[in-house]
């Protein structure tokens, strides 16, 4: 074996930074008022245990999620380059969410926190409808029958999975399919067909604006029968964060409402999709977006004002203040409004449309009386669509507000608005957080008393930044102080100044801060003629999510030990064996147990490469780790494995916290490039009849490298979990043997056979280093069945 070894830099000694917790997923990611579920959510660096809690009303989760048995599926073989990219290996912890039967449907928000911190803010959602939860098993997909209504709960998981659901319809029937995905912070760009029973499709999911591109999917069946739904990843990606809620009902999807809301208090008529009329009262005490069942047509949610509504269908001319509704119906097509203005009057007009559902992309133009174009405002800012300007009459007069599409080939009923009319207001501010979670590790002794420390740049992840938005003219410093600091805790700066747009609060914890996760509000003073003008800090979230004003602020330990390495590269490393690296252990202090196991994350996808966790006993300064490398592992492939370092920390306070390290520098990652194995499995057919009740014999032959030809070998069939009816008992093939034969015997109902069968061979002493190889064979059913 050909191994470089180039000595390491000189490393100085030192303590190591927390690693926060982070969540990758929850599974299912939503389910039905009135029920319990039991979920699955994948983190890192949870090391077993974490603080569950969600936000909203209506919803309960239990105080812990815990770990349990990871569920991973390899799925195919990545060829370079794509091999060569990072992979995160998230854990499955299990936790519980308990809905009240009278929770309003919707969005709410979760986290997990450990000792050392807090991650960040991630959706479930309440529905209304009966839920399933796939069953994910690997392989070609088998069609999982399902009853209308439902939201099913699903994975494209591992890579290039495909999942099928099947249901009836009835001829002359309507079915709508709406999947939801990246709207909920995953990255599974949703491939939706609805396929006829005859095998045709029908359609094809169209991607919706107000989703962040989920898509939906509506079509009347042509015949009863059975019909398919779809889903893939639209670039054949998958993995377990690859979560999707796919509702299929009968009946036509909410796709517009007209208008998109009303005045407090008030039972208003809609009309949803241009045709059907619905009365809903807007009994909503306090903020601005209400969740309503809009009777057999699904969930919409509403905006909700106090100003008096006028829509254009009751006319085109109004008084201030007023809420103006209406849609550009047509292509091409400008709603004109009207309103007269003195001399010197202000006028506001804040568009409400594509922030709460609409697809318009507006443009706002006012006019005077002789239609001279007077103010134009297409985005209020970057990325937000909806128009905002304030505009002061130069004369007395007839003044025309202008409301259109950015693109005149668009319109229609979904093209809906909200315009709020008002006179100017007082010079005001918004504070927004760009977080609403931040995670500090504390000073140790030597950086508190080190007067550069403040210097440095912050870690990532450590600052929260606060954006000020003007309002009307606004151009005041705003002076910032943090509620619910812990004791000793600071922050810096203080004051966003006139000239600036945001502030990166940065946090710096003495070290004998307690270990904790503080709530705090953020809140920002500005002085307007004399008098103090005061708002706090808000966390923007999606229109009908619960809002918050409050940052959870982690405090963590810092991390006394580490692993030190040396870099090197094994150029020849044969597939199917076990590669091992020493490493120095620097303790910093600590003198525990330390578990050393594969990082959570890794900088390069791992592709079935595995190490089992081990243990550095107290007082080792020193260790050897093992990762043992697939049979198939794609030839002249570079892997770079990371490690992680975890141990239980007894703090100054006697309180005991789990702590870990990991290392994505070079000389700390176990590098090597595979070659071919010293092993080679063939069997004597690739595939082989199935009949229940039946024995088929399977001849294999082992080639083996002359360093492995004296040793046993066990010959084995890897079986599927969720394959029945399979079984093989195991070959003990002795040294200088090459040939045997394994015997599969079938059950009663075997299958469903829709993967190959792993055929494993592998050393069967208790020498170093192990060797494998590995062969696949199709079982296919047979439509005779065997006598036994």
């Amino acid at each position: 074996m050909l191994r470089g070894f180039i000595l390491s830099a000189f490393l100085i000694a030192g303590v190591a930074h927390a690693e926060p917790p982070g969540v990758s997923h929850i599974f299912p990611a939503g389910g039905r008022r009135g029920t319990e579920v039991e979920v699955r959510v994948g983190g890192f660096y949870l090391h077993g245990r974490a603080g569950f809690a969600i936000t909203g009303g209506g919803v309960q989760t239990s105080p812990e999620v815990t770990g349990v048995e990871n569920f991973w599926i390899e799925g195919p073989m990545i060829l370079k380059p794509e091999s060569q990219k990072g992979e995160d290996y998230p854990k499955d912890h299990a936790g519980r969410v308990t809905i009240a039967p009278d929770a309003m449907p919707g969005v709410r928000h979760w986290h997990c926190r450990t000792s050392q911190g807090t991650s960040a803010t991630t959706k479930f959602v309440v529905g209304d409808l009966p839920e399933i939860i796939e069953h994910e098993i690997d392989g070609a997909p088998i069609p999982v029958p399902v009853k209308l209504p439902v939201t099913i709960n699903g994975r494209v998981f591992p890579r290039e999975d495909v999942d099928l659901w099947t249901f009836r319809a009835d001829q002359g029937q309507t079915i709508t399919c709406s999947l939801a995905s990246r709207s909920l912070g995953y990255p599974l760009e949703a491939a939706l067909e609805i396929i006829a029973p005859d095998g045709r499709t029908v359609r094809e999911g169209r991607r919706q604006t107000d989703g962040a591109g989920d898509p939906s999917a509506v079509f009347t069946a042509r015949v009863a029968g059975e019909y398919t739904v779809k889903v893939n990843d639209s670039g054949f990606a998958g993995g377990p964060n690859f979560v999707y809620r796919l509702t299929v009902r009968t009946g036509p999807r909410v796709e517009s409402i007209d208008p998109l809301g009303g005045r407090r208090g008030e039972t208003v008529k809609f009309l949803i999709n241009g045709t059907r009329p619905v009365a809903l009262p807007l009994n909503l005490a306090t903020g601005d977006a209400l969740t309503q069942q809009a009777e057999d047509l699904g969930v919409v949610t509403l905006h909700v004002d106090d100003l008096p509504e006028l829509h254009e269908r009751e006319g085109n001319v109004f008084t201030l203040p007023a809420m103006l509704n209406g849609s550009i119906a047509r292509p091409g097509e400008a709603d004109v409004w009207s309103v007269e203005l003195k001399k010197d009057q202000p006028l506001v007009l804040d568009v409400l449309a594509a922030q709460i559902g609409s697809k318009l992309d507006s443009v706002l133009v006012v006019t005077d009386p002789a239609g001279k174009e007077l103010a134009h405002n297409d985005d209020r800012v970057e990325g937000q669509p909806d128009s905002r300007l304030q505009f002061t009459a130069p004369a007395d007069g007839t003044y025309r507000v202008s409301i259109a599409d950015r693109f005149a080939a668009r319109g229609g009923p979904a093209f809906g608005y909200r315009l709020r009319a008002t006179v100017a207001a007082a010079p005001d501010f918004a504070l927004t957080l760009a977080s609403d979670a931040v995670n500090v590790t504390r000073q140790t002794e030597a950086e508190a008393a080190d007067p550069t420390a403040k210097k440095k740049p912050a870690l990532k992840g450590s600052t929260v930044r606060v954006t000020v938005t003007p309002l009307g003219t606004f151009s005041k410093d705003v002076k910032l102080e943090v509620l619910g600091l812990p004791e000793g805790v600071t922050f810096d700066p203080p004051v966003i100044t006139a000239k600036q747009k945001f502030a990166d609060l940065r946090f710096t914890a003495p070290p004998r801060t307690t270990v904790q996760i503080a709530n705090l509000t953020i809140r920002g003073t500005a002085e307007i003629d004399g008098q103090p003008l005061i708002h706090d800090a808000a966390f923007p979230t999606a229109f009908g999510e619960p809002l918050t004003n409050q940052v959870r602020l982690g405090i963590a330990p810092a991390v006394p030990f580490k692993h030190v390495g040396e870099y090197w590269v094994t150029n020849d490393q044969p597939s199917g064996t076990t590669l091992s690296k020493h490493f120095e252990l620097q303790r910093g202090g600590f003198d525990g147990p330390i578990t050393v196991s594969l990082a959570d994350r890794q900088g390069r996808c791992l592709q079935a490469l595995t190490a089992k966790p081990m243990i550095i006993p107290p007082g080792a300064t020193d260790f050897t780790y093992d990762v043992l490398f697939p049979p198939d592992l794609e030839l002249g492939r570079t892997n770079r494995a990371q490690l992680m370092l975890v141990a239980e920390f007894t703090d100054f306070d006697g309180t005991k916290h789990t702590i870990s390290h990991t290392s994505f520098e070079q000389n700390e990652q176990i590098i090597s490039v595979v070659s071919e194995g010293m092993l080679r499995l063939t069997t004597a057919s690739t595939s082989y009849p199935v009949a229940s009740g039946a024995r088929v014999a399977v001849p294999f032959t082992l080639l083996r490298h002359p360093d492995v030809a004296k040793r046993p070998m066990r010959v084995e069939i890897k079986v599927p979990p969720h394959m029945a009816g399979v079984s093989a008992p195991p070959v003990l093939l002795p040294g200088g043997e090459t040939r045997g034969t394994l015997t599969i015997e079938f059950g009663a109902q075997p299958g469903p056979f829709n993967m190959p069968l792993a055929v494993l061979a592998q050393t069967a002493d208790n020498a170093a280093p192990p060797h494998a190889a590995a062969a696949k064979i199709e079982l296919v059913p047979s439509v005779v069945t065997a006598a036994k």
